[in-house]
């Protein structure tokens, strides 16, 4: 690409319901508020997805959409029960998550796997569908938005959930009882160095590349599938090939093969060392790093594109600063916008202009040589809300100033932000977006 520069909230099951009868799904423009902003529309799931993809074997995507203003809310409908999604690229990656299920589900049932799946694992199916019923032990977290990017007020150094992983941390130190849950977490991570050492995660890593899903899902249900043929096919010594044809295309991480296979073909401790020491060497602190590889909202393919990003923006100054925002998110959702964001200023750094310095004014920017300032913000639909007017009404001295999104933005939003001399480029600075969650 050889673009030129030009001059906390989830949805209630009734929030939605009311928003769909108060709003048009045919893309009509969004209600204007008391204080003439918009109310975020409901939006058709063709806006973001081709018809004939909306239902598939296994799964119905809901044709309402909800947005918050800055991202789009999925609902998918499955043979293993509903899986959110919050964001376009987050859609993909459940639509592929539910063929590689739909896989693992037929290759558990052939002859060779169905005399090694015995005892406790003997129904796969009705293990599946009692995930997927447990909120607990399907998808971590509910996402709680990430409007709190577009707010230029000082955020503390520490999250809510990086101060209970620091006792947590503390307690382990001194030898605290843990309790139930933490005792079957420690007991769990035990396991995995057994496994690890037997060549178990080998295999695990093994089965998640044939079928081009992340070995590090924060889906429990696509984990405990892998968990369960990995087994079978390590103490069977069996050779495992699916019929990767059946699931949609895409790559686990980016474009880049490189990255592709270090998350793949790579121990999950040789990539934390890795992942370790390149942070280091671009300046960041061993606090903040020690912080990241901990932190329960990015997985370790998170952790792994987020440092890839960052490493390729050589020289680059303030991205330091930029892992300490990484730090703040408290969700998941927050994590991926964070993660996705990175991306695409490695990739406005690689394709559009060099970027001598990296910001985080709120969202991710980045400054070039000569003034100008571009945001860029892995964004579906941005609607002109108050937190978004009180972000760009705030003056910046540059020569040029720019929004780079992933989506696109409501006509309104064009309109306020041309008038206040910002640029917008929709659906740009996108690769094939990372399959990691």
């Amino acid at each position: 690409m050889n673009t030129r520069r030009t001059s906390r909230r989830g949805f209630s099951r009734t929030a939605v319901l009311t928003t769909a009868l108060v709003l048009t799904v045919g893309g009509a423009s969004p209600a204007a508020d008391q204080h003439g902003f918009e109310a975020p529309p409901v939006l058709p799931a063709t806006d973001f997805l081709s018809a004939d993809r909306l239902q598939g074997e296994g799964y119905r995507v809901d044709p309402a959409v909800p947005t918050d203003g800055f991202r789009a809310h999925f609902a998918i409908s499955t043979d293993y029960g509903a899986f959110p999604a919050v964001g376009a690229d987050l859609l993909e990656i459940r639509l592929r998550e539910v063929a590689a299920m739909r896989e693992l589900e037929r290759m558990s049932r052939s002859g060779v796997f169905a005399s090694s799946l015995k005892g406790e694992v003997q129904d796969t199916g009705a293990g599946l569908k009692h995930a997927a019923q447990n909120p607990k032990d399907t998808l971590v977290g509910l996402p709680e938005g990430v409007g709190r990017f577009f707010q230029r007020t000082a955020r503390a150094g520490k999250t809510g959930v990086q101060k209970v992983q620091d006792q947590e941390a503390a307690r382990r130190e001194s030898g605290e009882d843990f309790g139930t849950e933490d005792a079957q977490q420690a007991a769990g991570q035990a396991a995995s160095v057994t496994a690890d050492a037997l060549g178990l995660d080998e295999e695990r890593r093994k089965l998640a590349k044939e079928l081009g899903v992340d070995p590090y899902t924060a889906n429990a249900i696509l984990s405990r599938k892998l968990d369960e043929i990995a087994k079978a096919a390590f103490a069977g010594s069996l050779g495992v090939r699916f019929a990767t044809s059946k699931v949609p295309g895409g790559t686990l991480v980016s474009t880049s093969t490189r990255v592709n296979d270090w998350v793949w073909d790579t121990p999950p401790g040789d990539l934390r060392v890795a992942i370790e020491r390149e942070l280091l060497v671009l300046g960041a602190s061993r606090d903040s790093v020690d912080r990241l590889l901990r932190h329960s909202a990015y997985s370790l393919t998170m952790q792994a594109v987020i440092q890839a990003a960052l490493t390729e923006m050589k020289g680059v100054e303030g991205r330091p600063h930029v892992l300490a925002w990484v730090l703040s998110a408290d969700s998941a959702d927050q994590a991926r916008f964070v993660m996705l964001s990175i991306r695409m200023l490695a990739r406005y750094h690689r394709e559009v202009a060099p970027l001598v310095r990296a910001e985080t004014p709120g969202p991710l920017a980045g400054r070039t040589e000569d003034g100008s300032l571009a945001i860029v913000g892995a964004v579906d639909y941005l609607a002109w809300t108050e937190q978004l007017s009180s972000f760009v009404s705030q003056s910046d001295e540059v020569t040029e100033r720019s929004f780079w999104l992933a989506g696109r933005v409501s006509p309104r939003t064009r309109a306020e932000l041309t008038q206040r001399g910002w640029a917008i480029h929709e659906r740009s600075l996108v690769e094939h977006l990372p399959s990691v969650r």
